[in-house]
């Protein structure tokens, strides 16, 4: 067997085990599981050891990426419920869209007048940094003691505007293609609209056909092998006709979800499955990061995280009008990138004109709100603790 085919798979086995083990490490820690798997790949990878570098398997990476994306986004919407969401609706269109505008709009403003990007890239930029991560919120989630219902909120804030900001990031793209500004705002009307309707209308189609055949054609031994074979199908045809492939698959798996009765033994593989690529992805965005390069974009980056903040408050302000208090702090601190912003970089990097100072930038932010959500705990507890003893003092006199 060549060398280098027995060291790809002997590094294969080692980022596994060793981010299996390193999720678990996070796990008692109560830290982002993230972060240690970009360290990992940041040691294996050409800054450090030189062991493992991507972008000599750019094309082959870029395929495994979009796969990723495919089987997580499956994931997390097969994990929304279709009542609580209805019940929660407002809040959600609200803290999503409040969220999500503000930062692709702050980030574009950003790239463009500051650090002259064109404006095509500008809002390339936007769209990659503007999503939160569901991958990073669910794991902290488990360990921060807030209402289920705030949970629930941001895990669904997560997973809706990861579609759209792909939705968004695919639209400019075309952009970026010579020509491809002729008739701007219906090219955008246009094909906001098709992305979205038709891949609703094709996420239900297949969702209950699926239901139909696992149902009623005797498959249900193996409905985890079935759901592989039909997403990737589903994102196929959906791309075929200019729909969003991502919101076809996702809507399918929101319909997969909700099905009576529940199809537990596909949630069991699609998690097991997503959580192997999620090891991959983050340590191959640590293998990418690179330290010159990250001070060269030092102040990009910083600006486009104070920038990510910020746009969060109006969301925050609409969610809660009295005061700010615990519940804020955590709407605030927890908009960690991640994932999709990952990504949508390895995917789109060809297309930017200052592919270091982009990239260097988009990778600070990513790890910058990762690291304010593994820290939110702690300031949130600071802050309560600080209330009690304001409380106990006042209680003495």
């Amino acid at each position: 067997m060549a060398v280098g085919l027995t060291v790809g798979i002997g590094a294969a086995g080692v980022i596994i085990v060793l981010g299996l083990i390193t999720i678990q490490v996070a796990k008692r820690l109560k830290i982002s599981n993230v972060l240690l798997l970009i360290l990992i790949g940041f040691v294996l990878g050409t800054p450090v050891l030189n062991l493992f570098d991507p972008l000599q398997f750019q094309s082959i990476v870029q395929g495994l990426v979009l796969f990723t994306l495919i089987v997580v986004l499956f994931d997390s919407g097969y994990d929304i419920r279709i009542k609580a969401l209805l019940a929660e609706i407002q809040h959600i269109i609200k803290l999503t869209f409040l969220a999500l505008v503000p930062s692709i709009i702050i980030a574009a403003l950003i790239s463009m007048y500051i650090f002259k990007f064109s404006w095509q890239t500008s809002l390339l930029i936007g769209a990659i940094v503007s999503s939160t991560d569901i991958t990073v919120i669910a794991p902290l989630l488990e360990s921060l003691k807030i209402k289920q219902t705030l949970k629930d909120l941001l895990s669904t804030e997560a997973a809706i505007n990861s579609v759209i900001s792909i939705i968004v990031a695919t639209i400019v793209v075309t952009f970026l293609i010579p020509g491809g500004t002729e008739g701007l705002l219906l090219l955008i009307s246009r094909t906001f609209m098709v992305q979205i309707l038709v891949g609703i209308s094709l996420g239900l189609l297949f969702g209950y056909a699926l239901i139909f055949i696992l149902k009623n054609l005797r498959v249900e031994q193996r409905p985890e092998i079935l759901s592989i074979g039909a997403i990737l199908l589903i994102y196929a045809i959906a791309e075929s006709v200019d729909a969003s492939g991502i919101f076809a698959v996702f809507v399918t798996a929101m319909v997969l979800g909700n099905a009576k009765p529940s199809l537990a033994r596909i949630l069991e593989f699609e998690s097991n499955v997503a959580l192997l690529l999620t090891i991959f992805v983050f340590v191959v965005f640590g293998a990418l990061l690179n330290p010159e390069r990250m001070l060269e974009a030092s102040a990009f980056g910083i600006l486009l995280t104070i920038g990510m903040v910020v746009a969060r408050l109006p969301a925050v302000y609409t969610h809660k009008r009295a005061g700010f208090d615990k519940e804020s702090r955590t709407l605030l601190l927890m908009g960690p990138r991640g994932m999709t912003g990952v990504v949508l970089t390895l995917l789109y990097m060809n297309y930017f004109e200052k592919p270091g100072l982009a990239l260097g930038a988009i990778f600070i932010v990513v790890l910058a709100t990762i690291a304010l959500s593994s820290f939110e705990p702690y300031v949130t507890k600071r802050g309560r603790g600080k209330k009690t003893g304001r409380t106990k003092k006042a209680k003495s006199k």
